[in-house]
């Protein structure tokens, strides 16, 4: 039996394959969202909700293998599958995400003059130092790291004015949001993934000098966006990973090794 920890885009695909192979697992989402793009699928048991270290363990006692397909930046929730791993004899095995170049091309023509003498892309460690470094330089921010951290980010001055938010169109992340401060105008409620052109006309219409984000591989839409900001002249503040010498496998030698037909 596998256990497959998803919630991306490769633990839809895995289960996707997997499914198709007739393979059994037990795929665990954080969302109920999550567990609706995986719940058709035959051969896939879904189970929907955020596990703690403990209930991890306890879901793998009935599993051989364990797939670690959670976001690059989910690095404690990682951590708590591996050790429960660790603990339940089971094989932890960790699809990584590819990393792209941190400064694309812009598209033929485009207009790159940046305003100012900044870098057009400055990493920082947390969203915390984000907010700082935000703080210290003017300009309207797109935010396009999701819900997890909207709390940290209204820490940013003038946040209803200068901050728009984009995440996905949930209730209750809308609604902690406006609690928050932020402007209901500058809420943008979308499912990606975002192509180049939905960013450029995005990034025009909050009129932002800043586009802060992750490195989230061309699966989380990364590449798109800093493209989009290199033809504007936006600057990319850049969350980075967590895990900067993370190790396991691609998600088609994922794919390869765990879902082959049964004979």
């Amino acid at each position: 039996m596998l256990a497959v920890f998803a919630g991306t885009s490769e633990g839809r695909e895995l289960c996707e394959a997997l499914s198709a192979a007739g393979v059994r697992a037990r795929a665990f989402t954080a969302t109920e969202y999550g567990a609706t793009l995986i719940d058709e699928l035959p051969y896939i048991e879904v189970h929907a909700g955020r596990l703690d270290a403990h209930e991890i363990a306890e879901a793998l006692g009935q599993c051989d293998v364990a797939i670690d397909a959670t976001h690059p930046y989910a690095a404690v929730v990682s951590a708590h599958i591996c050790e429960a791993a660790e603990q339940t004899g089971t094989r932890y095995v960790r699809i990584v995400r590819p990393r792209l170049a941190l400064e694309p091309d812009a598209p033929p023509g485009a207009q790159t003059a940046f305003d100012d003498e900044l870098p057009p892309l400055t990493e920082v460690a947390s969203p915390k130092e984000a907010v700082t470094f935000l703080n210290g330089h003017a300009g309207a921010v797109l935010l396009t790291t999701g819900s997890k951290d909207l709390a940290v980010y209204a820490g940013i001055a003038s946040c209803a004015d200068r901050v728009w938010a984009r995440f996905l169109p949930s209730a209750n992340s809308i609604t902690e949001a406006l609690a928050l401060g932020y402007a209901r105008a500058h809420l943008i409620c979308m499912q990606g993934p975002f192509s180049h052109e939905l960013n450029v006309a995005l990034l025009r219409m909050s009129g932002a000098r800043w586009l802060v984000t992750k490195d989230t591989g061309s699966a989380g839409g990364f590449d798109t966006k800093i493209s989009a900001a290199a033809e504007l002249g936006v600057h990319v503040v850049l969350i980075r990973r967590p895990l900067e010498d993370e190790q396991g496998i691609s998600l088609p030698d994922a794919i390869a090794e765990f879902a082959r037909p049964k004979p």
